[in-house]
């Protein structure tokens, strides 16, 4: 019998020559068969982002003239994060079947890098304070020496999040982003296929310098002295 080790990540074959009479053997080919574990992923996000401001439109209707403020709208932009899952149990539970027993993990540590794009929506502002629906998304992957490359496909992740804002100067502003995240990946050798699933809730904090462009004045130095 053609058999699999170690495939949490890295598809080990193993030959099985004889099965002991008294074994107890488990089919799991129709129920759904998962093994689960806790932990906790510590990212570092860093983002470029180009943003558009909200149209003054009190001064539009008193004016007709456009003019905008100094809080942004839309906020479109890429990024790239590191970080690493950390789990908390030493093995994989399930609870199909107790003579499966539980998966101890090869190693307890999976590293990754993101490459992501992002688009925020302001759709609250009271103050200094700005809500910002977020959300950004990309393609992701772990080291060799944590995922085996041969057999491992990764699928696209997405995060959504709200993004608490403050405004300290025209430079600097700080936020608060509690958030959700999918990820998952596949080890495959053409035999077997084996999935992987991650949903995280992180709350992230977060520091944003600001590069505020202004208009030129229209004027050349003569005129303006005049």
């Amino acid at each position: 019998l053609n058999a699999y080790d170690n495939w949490f990540t890295n598809l080990s074959r193993q030959t099985v020559d004889r099965i002991n009479p008294n074994s107890q053997i488990v089919r799991t080919d129709t129920v759904e068969f998962n093994y689960r574990n806790r932990g906790r992923v510590n990212p570092w996000n860093f983002r470029l982002d180009y943003s558009f401001k909200k149209l003054d439109k009190a001064h539009l209707n008193r004016t007709g003239e456009k003019q905008y403020l100094d809080q942004d709208l839309l906020r479109v932009g890429l990024g790239v994060s590191f970080g690493s899952f950390t789990f908390r149990e030493e093995a994989h539970e399930q609870e199909v079947d107790p003579v499966l027993g539980n998966y101890n993990l090869p190693n307890a540590k999976i590293s990754s890098t993101k490459l992501f794009g992002s688009i925020s929506y302001n759709f609250y502002s009271l103050g200094q304070m700005d809500i910002f629906a977020d959300v950004y998304g990309g393609i992701w992957s772990s080291k060799t020496e944590f995922i085996n490359q041969e057999f491992v496909t990764y699928d696209p992740f997405f995060n959504v999040g709200l993004m608490f804002q403050t405004t300290w100067s025209k430079y600097f502003k700080g936020y608060i982003r509690p958030s959700f995240e999918r990820r998952s990946y596949n080890l495959s050798d053409g035999l077997i296929s084996v999935p992987h699933n991650f949903t995280t809730f992180s709350i992230a904090i977060g520091l944003i310098l600001k590069y505020p462009t202004y208009p030129r004045n229209k004027y050349k130095a003569d005129m303006v002295q005049m």
